[in-house]
């Protein structure tokens, strides 16, 4: 059986703070993906497990511990492998914490980076863009990878956490000269209250074909 959705995540452990619950998820990439984006992908990876041990509530208002396990994986047919990284879920469910990460050269759709049924990837004809209007390169592939992932584990922009928040320009006078104006951007930045926005969805049914971590049997 092969779940059509392949945005999830593996939680492991109990969630207590000497065994916390663990999400785990694997972003398989191949020859295609540019030194840049595997940079981004790898330093929006790190931010996510260098968060530590997070303290959030679960639904039921229990105090619970949350960490994450996320890592980068090369290979040379990342959908088959990604096939490979199955596991069932409490109610005996196929799931799997295997994700390709791609690359789309032309976009036309605005957007610097996706997330589809099995993916997560790069657009980088905006990206290009965005760095010919100033934006600083490795921030930018960062944040995009950063939110991309979020999307991977359940987020969602009506979350309004600082991960699922869009890449933004902000038009400023500069303050010697009033008619020099120049651009400001913000990007895409992990925080511990996105764990709390996708640990509270886990295991529900997914809405709109968003995404779900979910506890592993």
């Amino acid at each position: 059986m092969v779940d059509p959705d392949g945005r999830d995540g593996k939680v492991t452990g109990s969630g207590t703070k000497s065994d916390p619950f663990v999400i785990v998820a694997v972003y398989l990439y191949d020859s295609s993906i540019s030194l840049e984006q595997l940079a981004g992908l790898n330093a929006a990876i790190a931010d996510y497990n260098q968060s530590g041990i997070t303290k959030v509530k679960d639904s039921s208002g229990n105090a619970v511990y949350v960490s994450f396990n996320l890592s980068s994986q090369f290979s040379d047919n990342p959908k088959e492998d990604r096939i490979t990284m199955g596991f069932k879920d409490i109610n005996g469910n196929p799931r799997y914490f295997g994700n390709i990460v791609e690359s789309e050269e032309l976009d036309d759709s605005g957007r610097y980076g996706y997330a589809t049924m099995m993916e997560i990837g790069f657009s980088e004809a905006m990206i290009q863009e965005g760095i010919t209007k100033g934006m600083n390169a490795s921030s930018l592939y960062k944040g995009v990878a950063i939110h991309e992932i979020g999307h991977n584990l359940g987020g969602e922009h009506e979350d309004a956490t600082t991960v699922m928040q869009s890449i933004d320009e902000t038009i400023t006078n500069s303050t010697f000269d009033g008619n020099n104006r120049y651009s400001v951007f913000s990007y895409p930045s992990f925080s511990k209250s996105f764990v709390k926005r996708i640990f509270n969805k886990r295991d529900l049914p997914r809405k709109d074909g968003s995404a779900r971590i979910w506890t592993a049997n």
